[in-house]
């Protein structure tokens, strides 16, 4: 099966055919390596429909992208916005080794200038999620959230105060 097929034509803003790869994929477990693989696809449309779904693998089977780690990791260097809103959601799912997660963490706090509203979402929803396992990381992400629940974009706002109720305040 050619995978970048599936994923290819439309526009960025659909998903084209990503959840029938999802559901594809979790029947069984070959996909996910070409999946990778399409990251590097000459197409952005296929880039982000295959981060899209590698994304929603990853939300019920993490475990299977483990031997796929580097190359997700690689893809943090992608500069199409789609790619990093998806990578950014990835990275607290897979385990990282400590310096893989010092800098994915790093990557993370850069991405909360993003140019793509969506990207810092993730992103803030990520370094969250990745608090909430790490407590050393809690203090500085804390700090980050209660600052943005003052952002002036009422969607970064609404991203802080609802990770606030969530994690933060359990802290």
């Amino acid at each position: 099966m050619n995978i970048s097929r599936r994923l290819s034509g439309g526009d960025l803003r659909s998903i084209g055919a990503s959840n029938a790869v999802v559901s594809d994929a979790l029947r069984g477990r070959a996909l996910p390596r070409q999946l990778v693989r399409a990251l590097e696809h000459q197409d952005p449309i296929v880039r982000a429909r295959a981060a899209d779904a590698l994304e929603k693998i990853t939300a019920k089977r993490p475990d299977w992208l483990v031997p796929h780690k580097h190359a997700l990791l690689r893809a943090m260097t992608r500069t199409q916005q789609e790619v990093r809103w998806h990578v950014a959601q990835i990275l607290p799912r897979i385990p990282l080794s400590p310096a893989e997660q010092k800098k994915a963490v790093k990557w993370l706090l850069d991405r909360l200038q993003d140019e793509s509203r969506i990207t810092r979402a993730c992103a803030l929803t990520s370094l969250v999620e990745m608090a909430d396992e790490d407590a050393t990381l809690r203090p500085r992400v804390r700090k980050i959230v209660l600052r943005l629940m003052r952002s002036p974009a009422a969607s970064t706002r609404a991203r802080a105060k609802r990770l606030s109720r969530a994690y933060v305040s359990d802290w």
